[in-house]
């Protein structure tokens, strides 16, 4: 019965999160909203922005109280799995604010009915999915787990990816854009370690750094013309080379193999994202 109650919960945010969005998108097309500005720092569009930002934030507080999902806290050797056991600092809702933050980035830069509905889908299936992984993560059997930790890593890269790539396409000044993707990128590996039997001061110090390093990246990116989707595929190769080193360092100390395999992929997909520009 309680897991029942925890799976109604979790669709009837979603669903109220999802017309929410759309609310959003229909004030954007209201006030014709376009990327080349800065988000609140500019006027054009601020109506828009701020509603967004605002509907972020009752997000991530709604999720933080409702959702019914167990927190947790990892203290070295053991993990304390307990919905009402309180957390160093809970990071629950950090995924599903990420979430509605990406389609609002998305309606910030397109119009329109389509665009609309696509922001509803990502937000539907970004909070039943990564909600409903991240429980059965914490609450599964061993091999429920492990298959939902996958689904969980996924919602998060593609979450990244989004979010990144609508940063990029607005090719605002880099004090303003690598400052946004170093704090997503900060919340996002901070989410993607989320689970993990690791004290939280280090795993917040690690997502410090790969924040850093993805705003540094982003800076460089800005001096290359390349396309908003472009920038953000790259942005989430170095996302991927980030979290997953950060991962294995947190399970298991990096080895030079782990360094290979992570940076091969990386440059394998760095290399064909540049080739697409000249091809």
């Amino acid at each position: 019965m309680q897991q029942g109650w925890t799976y109604f919960r979790i669709v009837a945010l979603a669903l109220v999160c999802a017309g929410l969005v759309a609310g959003i998108g229909w004030l954007g097309d209201e006030l014709n909203v376009g990327p080349g500005h800065v988000p609140i720092w500019d006027p054009d569009g601020r109506g828009f922005w701020i509603a967004g930002f605002v509907l972020v934030l009752i997000v991530a507080a709604a999720y933080h109280r409702l959702d019914g999902v167990p927190q947790t806290e990892s203290r070295g050797d053991q993990s304390f799995i307990d919905g009402k056991y309180a957390a160093e600092l809970p990071i629950r809702w950090i995924l599903p604010a990420g979430t509605v933050l990406s389609a609002v980035l998305l309606l910030g830069v397109y119009r329109g009915l389509t665009a609309i509905s696509i922001a509803v889908v990502i937000t539907l299936v970004g909070l039943l999915t990564g909600t409903v992984s991240r429980y059965l993560m914490i609450s599964g059997q061993d091999a429920v787990r492990e298959r939902a930790r996958v689904v969980y890593t996924l919602v998060v890269h593609g979450v990244a990816f989004l979010s990144l790539s609508m940063i990029y396409i607005h090719k605002v000044r880099s004090l303003f854009s690598a400052t946004a993707v170093l704090i997503v990128g900060v919340l996002l590996l901070l989410a993607l370690t989320d689970g993990e039997d690791e004290l939280f001061n280090r795993r917040l110090v690690y997502a410090l750094v790969g924040g850093i390093m993805l705003g540094q990246v982003t800076w460089g990116l800005n001096y290359w013309q390349a396309a908003g989707w472009t920038g953000g595929a790259v942005l989430l190769v170095f996302f991927y080379l980030f979290g997953g080193l950060i991962l294995t360092h947190l399970r298991r100390s990096v080895q030079p193999r782990d360094v290979l395999e992570y940076g091969s992929v990386s440059a394998v997909a760095f290399g064909i994202v540049v080739y697409s520009l000249f091809a």
